[in-house]
């Protein structure tokens, strides 16, 4: 379906009086209303319409009916216990969003959801809630700073890769190619293009740390590969060699999303920042600065487990658990309208340990499997 039917389709199915207007947030339909009511009492409509059309869909009130900040924040101070330990409240009006950063967002929740509903009666806000590292963290501050700094800039952005996502693209042919642009038959660099002939998504893009005489990148000379040509890079877990590549990507112009957990992008930025500052001890050029780190943070959208999201026109992606470090995840492709399946599991870890549990393995359906088998031998 095209942006246009999408939205006509949404809108079709909701009352016109209490539809102010209808926004794409990537793969997010966003429905905003001056509508008090329909807005605290929309639930089991909207459930309806995602059932039926199987998209994501959030109502938001509109900037002039959203209560006083300040008289926001003392409403949500009053309503959450003082054991969720509140740090922050900030706002981004342009998306009617209440960010609450808390020690123990569970509390801020409350039992089966009662305590979010209640902040959302009573200041007619959406409220996000942040968890606050028990450690504090330049690093998690530093990124929700620049997205929070960057929220303009951000709503712009969802909105474009929103109408790339929805475009219609027509072809009568169907087909799937894979190709390698490093970590197979070696260790590190992993990264593979994945391509349709609406679509082309990168999956991983990891350096080699221990090549640095003209082996530390993936193969991006190939003629396959075209960074201004991608929908998407998807991108496994914080290792270098999985991630290490993405931010000099971005310094050379690539402007589109890149796909990760929150734990990822938190851990990822920490050896991102790492990695420049060793190799300028060793007296080498870093391959990219600290403004490609800022640029992947700023287009970085980040996506629970189980959580599935339209990552291009024919590309649905979803992250399962790896059981290999935190955040670490299975990448499941959906290409098509149930044509093909694609399972991209590296690093993963079937053993359960005291911060992890094993990595899934069961999926509705899988036609192609990537996966590693580095300290495996040929015979294994």
């Amino acid at each position: 379906m095209s942006e246009m039917e999408i939205l006509e389709k949404v809108k079709s199915r909701l009352p016109s009086e209490v539809v102010s207007r209808i926004e794409l947030e990537g793969s997010e339909i966003v429905v905003y209303t001056k509508d008090k009511e329909f807005f605290l009492t929309c639930e089991d409509q909207i459930r309806k319409i995602v059932s039926e059309l199987k998209k994501r869909i959030e109502v938001r009130p509109e900037k002039n009916i959203c209560l006083d900040e300040t008289y926001v924040k003392q409403k949500i101070m009053e309503i959450v216990p003082e054991e969720a330990r509140i740090k922050n409240i900030y706002f981004e009006p342009e998306r009617s969003l209440v960010i609450i950063s808390a020690e123990k967002p569970g509390l801020v929740i409350g039992k089966g959801g009662e305590t979010f509903r209640k902040i959302k009666q009573e200041t007619l806000w959406v409220p996000r809630i942040e968890r606050v590292p028990s450690l504090k963290s330049d690093i998690i501050e530093g990124i929700r700073k620049v997205l929070h700094k960057n929220v303009k800039f951000r709503k712009r952005f969802l909105n474009e890769i929103g109408k790339k996502i929805f475009s219609e693209r027509k072809t009568n042919r169907n087909w799937i190619r894979i190709i390698p642009l490093g970590g197979y038959r070696e260790v590190g660099r992993s990264c593979t293009l994945i391509e349709t002939p609406k679509s082309k998504v990168l999956v991983d893009c990891g350096v080699n740390v221990g090549g640095l005489n003209g082996n530390l990148l993936p193969y991006f000379q190939t003629k396959e590969f075209d960074y201004t040509e991608l929908d998407a890079i998807i991108v496994s877990h914080a290792h270098l060699d999985h991630c290490g590549a993405v931010p000099m990507l971005y310094e050379h112009g690539y402007d589109g999303p890149l796909y990760m957990t929150t734990p990822t992008i938190d851990l990822a930025v920490l050896l991102w920042l790492d990695f420049i500052d060793v190799m300028q001890r060793n007296g080498i050029n870093p391959i990219f600065t600290a403004r490609g780190v800022k640029e992947a943070v700023k287009h970085c959208i980040t996506l629970e487990y189980n959580e599935v999201s339209d990552v291009a026109p024919d590309v649905r992606l979803t992250f399962a658990n790896a059981g290999h470090i935190l955040g670490s995840a299975l990448i499941h492709l959906h290409i098509g309208e149930g044509m093909h399946n694609i399972l991209y599991a590296c690093d993963q870890k079937f053993g359960r340990t005291t911060l992890l549990d094993p990595a899934q393995t069961k999926f509705q359906r899988i036609e192609t499997l990537i996966t590693e088998a580095t300290y495996g031998g040929v015979d294994d």
